[in-house]
């Protein structure tokens, strides 16, 4: 509940239908964000979440845990590598590679990221005489010309290095029953990760409408290879794939020439192609941007990720109404998205998520709990170090207040703290903490933020050790308080370290 009055933030949704849908608008469509699906370490830990306002900046969601755990299937099928997803008619559509060998990758659909079909294992040459050693890297994509769904992915067969990947396409409408796969692009070369997209040239006749891939050149480098390649085909996928315009990353080209590229994935964005790969060896992602599919200029200095090096995932516009993980860029600049609660998703508080450290405790939101009779939300525990939580974007080198109300009832520190609010992983950010029985109490702590452009807020109990009792939280807020005053060139260094304590130094 909002103890004062402040701006509405409306957000409407829209109905989008794979990457190709906002290919002529970006995010300029109503409600919609940039989704980053991508996997970390060997593919383990499940697939990651990434979400951008704009195509070069995109901060970890769901507090930068899995969106999806890998099924544990038999033959070592327990990975979620090469994550590719799109969104069709209210539905994401996810598949990933599910081992380094075998003759399987799975399939899943969610209708909003949170809750998962049950993984299908998608068998390619299942009919057909030939065994596959793998089946790399499945890129998923609705075809609007035919009204169904495609997947590609690479494989290798008998060990046969000389040969090597070629990439194959399957066909489905149900995913129950599935084309037997067919060569999708062969160049001559060993090929994987082919990735593309839909390019509606926004004229009246659908006849110019083509698509647009990009692959990976598997050579040697001395050859040119392990580089990304662009390729054209007509719309209805009649004719041969035009391969002419070559290399436009890595090897043979002008955007990092000497840096191996693999796991493209590429988005028209408003009036530019935007080009994400993974610089595998020099461990990290990069970006390039292009007009004309022709020129490319590299925009890696520009690109901010989840992560220092998220792994081969897809990056595609989607509707943000339809996405239940708690996000971090709903909220303008300096704001929490939904701090007075008031908006719900289902039985949670929209924009928020809960984070165990240690112990367990009833997480609640409560309609009409909170100051006033409005909504908040409520941790009760016998014993933990949990948090209601979200993320909020900030400025770099910039003073911050943050604020909220906490209610109390038989809370006891024990090992930990009691109740207060912090800023995660930020040294002594942390506001009053309370213990005992309390009525709404306000809170705030001012702060100097370091170089982050991210922070996670939490409602708090417990804090280093383990308290119990019940909390009630509501209004929280964070507010510049000082602006920085740096000509921050995106690239945190001792320059900005320095020029940051001059500028808090002058704050109020």
């Amino acid at each position: 509940m909002t103890r004062q009055c402040t701006p509405a933030i409306a957000i409407a949704a829209s109905v989008l239908c794979s990457r190709a849908d906002l290919a002529g608008g970006g995010t300029g469509a109503t409600g919609s964000r940039y989704l980053f699906t991508y996997f970390q370490s060997n593919g383990e830990t499940g697939v990651f979440l990434g979400v951008g306002s704009d195509a070069l900046h995109i901060r970890p969601a769901n507090f930068g845990t899995p969106i999806f755990t890998p099924p544990q299937w038999s033959d070592g099928q327990v990975l979620t590598r090469d994550p590719s997803i799109i969104y069709h008619d209210g539905v994401f559509h996810m598949t990933w590679t599910s081992a380094w060998t075998g003759t399987v990758f799975g399939y899943a659909h969610s209708t909003d990221l949170v809750h998962w079909s049950e993984p299908l294992m998608i068998e390619p040459f299942a009919r057909l005489p030939q065994t596959p050693d793998n089946c790399w890297a499945p890129e998923i994509d609705y075809d609007p010309a035919r009204g169904d769904f495609f997947i590609v992915f690479s494989s290798r067969f008998n060990n046969d290095f000389t040969i090597g990947h070629r990439p194959f396409i399957i066909r489905t409408t149900d995913f129950q029953t599935f084309t037997d796969p067919e060569i999708y692009i062969d160049p001559d070369f060993s090929t994987i990760d082919p990735d593309q997209v839909y390019d509606d040239r926004g004229t009246s006749d659908t006849a110019d409408d083509r698509w647009v891939m990009i692959y990976k050149n598997e050579l040697a480098p001395a050859d040119g290879g392990l580089s990304l390649w662009l390729a054209k085909r007509d719309r209805l996928m009649q004719q041969p794939w035009d391969t002419s315009r070559g290399s436009i990353v890595g090897g043979l080209s002008d955007v990092r020439p000497l840096e191996p590229a693999e796991g493209p994935s590429i988005i028209r964005d408003h009036d530019r192609w935007v080009l994400y790969w993974d610089s595998y060896v020099s461990n990290h992602y990069s970006a390039a941007v292009s007009t004309d599919l022709e020129t490319w200029t590299d925009a890696t200095d520009q690109l901010r990720t989840p992560v220092i090096h998220p792994l081969h995932g897809t990056v595609l516009p989607a509707p943000i109404d339809a996405v239940l993980v708690p996000m971090p860029t709903l909220a303008p600049i300096h704001e929490i998205y939904n701090g007075d609660f008031e908006e719900a998703a289902g039985d949670q508080p929209r924009n928020w998520g809960t984070r165990i450290w240690a112990g367990s405790a009833s997480f609640t939101y409560e309609p009409v709990q909170g100051i006033d009779g409005g909504a908040c939300v409520k941790i009760q525990t016998n014993g933990g170090d949990l948090a209601w939580g979200t993320h909020a974007v900030v400025e770099p080198f910039a003073r911050y207040r943050l604020s909220g109300w906490i209610k109390t009832q038989g809370v006891n520190p024990g090992s930990g703290l009691g109740v207060q609010l912090n800023v995660h992983a930020m040294d002594g950010v942390i506001t009053e903490s309370l213990t005992g029985t309390n009525d709404w109490t306000y809170v705030e702590i001012v702060f100097d933020n370091d170089m982050r452009e991210d922070l996670q807020v939490n409602c708090l109990v417990g804090g280093w050790g383990q308290s119990s009792g019940t909390a009630w939280f509501d209004d929280i807020r964070l507010e510049l308080a000082c602006p920085s005053d740096i000509n921050h060139d995106g690239v945190a260094d001792e320059y900005d370290v320095l020029e940051f304590i001059g500028n808090v130094e002058d704050c109020p």
